[in-house]
């Protein structure tokens, strides 16, 4: 990231992001597991898991994917602050840096899609608050054995000597979501071409007006003619430099109608987060909808993107469409609808419209989809987010049995269902729009 000393106003100072080291540090892991598949230690646990199984889902279709993310912007705004605030004991921001992305997928070596986009790329961070010291180096008492470990080790494998597994809130400071917005180049960029093009319009009409007035003889008339042919290839560098730079501008314009034109079916997510937060902090007052956004997204990236979504916790709907089993890569727009809130039978249901850029393996090549999808997810309508880091050991209702509810859904020991609405959200339904 660019650490240019640069003299800010207050203004820009109070917007300038205190997480810049952590969002770099993030992005440099994404690339490096486009690059071989290592997860990102600064995602949560959710961004890590569905990253996993899109490596495999990529390797089951033999493709390979490269990304580069190229940092854009004056150093002020490159890593800005524009969301903030609390989810219990927790803070949570969003911060959005600018980048050129340059996304490419191959099978054996042959080239099935590429593009270069600029992108304002999001970040959603959820930390302790401030002054709270790191827990996962926290030495605590396994609950079932008393065994003394670190709260980090517990957390990644289970117990080393009962074996016990644990629900908990993830390590923070974690990214619980990322999502990118295309948007014109980075006011640099734009300035950088905005002289290249009428500099390279000049140099095209001054040739095209001096061989105007070699082929037409102005040169055998002698210093005025010399003159005379000066002139005018002044008058046509001028007029070729100015339709060069009349030129870029409309290509800019066309670029911003375009982007206009495939956000325009995101005006339904107008007023949403509204919505949501009114409905559901009526049941937890801590409810952040921020958060909720991105663990819907971390879902339905993990269902779609899983081999048998009928084996997950977090899933309890019917067989999926299809077409999901040729996705190979999927972003979030960073815009969620919602369509209808609801509680029934002790349950709250919540029906969301998920606005994403899709990649689909199609063979020969890699095709690009603006969708919206539906989905549909409950929770037990008694839930309330806890405001400290707590964990507990994850035992089956039924036999007591210890395993990791994260990925799996039925106790290896009895082979009885658990049902992660009791505890958690899970998805009942998800269907193309």
């Amino acid at each position: 990231m660019n650490k240019e000393n640069v003299e800010l106003t207050p203004v820009l100072q109070s917007w300038r992001s205190d997480r810049e080291d952590l969002f770099g540090r993030f992005c440099e892991e994404l690339e490096q597991w486009f690059a071989n598949g290592s997860e990102p230690f600064d995602g949560d646990q959710d961004i890590r898991y569905l990253l996993d199984l899109q490596e495999k889902r990529l390797k089951e279709h033999q493709i390979e994917a490269r990304c580069r993310l190229i940092p854009r912007g004056t150093p002020p705004m490159q890593a800005s602050k524009v969301l903030s605030g609390s989810l219990s004991a927790y803070n949570r921001s969003t911060h959005y840096r600018s980048f050129e992305e340059e996304l490419e997928f191959f099978r054996k070596g042959e080239k099935l899609y590429q593009h270069k986009k600029d992108l304002n790329v999001y970040l959603s961070i959820i930390e302790p608050e401030k002054g709270e010291k790191d827990i996962g180096e926290s030495a605590v008492s396994c609950p079932n054995c008393g065994n003394i470990a670190k709260v980090s080790e517990l957390l990644q494998s289970g117990c080393p000597f009962c074996h016990t597994h644990f629900v908990y809130k993830d390590l923070f400071p974690k990214v619980t979501n990322y999502y990118a917005v295309e948007t014109v180049p980075a006011p640099e960029v734009i300035e950088k071409k905005a002289k290249q093009f009428p500099l390279a319009g000049a140099v095209i009409g001054a040739v095209f007006g001096m061989i105007s007035c070699i082929l037409a003889g102005w040169l055998k008339n002698g210093i005025l003619g010399f003159l005379g042919a000066l002139l005018f290839s002044a008058f046509t560098a001028g007029i070729f430099a100015f339709i060069a730079y009349m030129f870029y501008s409309f290509l800019l314009l066309g670029k911003v109608l375009k982007m206009a034109g495939k956000s325009l079916p995101m005006v339904s997510a107008i007023g949403s987060d509204k919505k949501l937060d009114k409905a559901l902090s009526a049941y937890d007052p801590s409810f952040n909808t921020e958060y909720f956004s991105g663990k819907a997204m971390s879902m339905f990236r993990t269902i779609v993107f899983s081999r048998d979504p009928q084996d997950l916790p977090q899933y309890s709907g019917g067989k999926l469409d299809e077409r999901f089993a040729d996705m190979i890569h999927c972003t979030s727009k960073g815009a969620v609808g919602v369509r209808s809130i609801n509680e029934k039978d002790g349950y709250l249901e919540v029906e969301l419209e998920l606005f994403l850029t899709d990649f689909y393996d199609r063979g020969n090549k890699v095709k690009r989809a603006e969708d919206r999808i539906l989905m549909t997810m409950r929770h037990n309508a008694e839930f309330r987010i806890k405001d400290t880091f707590t964990f507990s050991a994850a035992a089956c209702p039924n036999c007591g049995g210890s395993f990791n509810v994260l990925k799996e859904k039925y106790c290896p020991y009895c082979h009885s269902r658990f049902e992660s609405s009791r505890e958690d959200w899970e998805v009942t339904s998800v269907r193309y729009r």
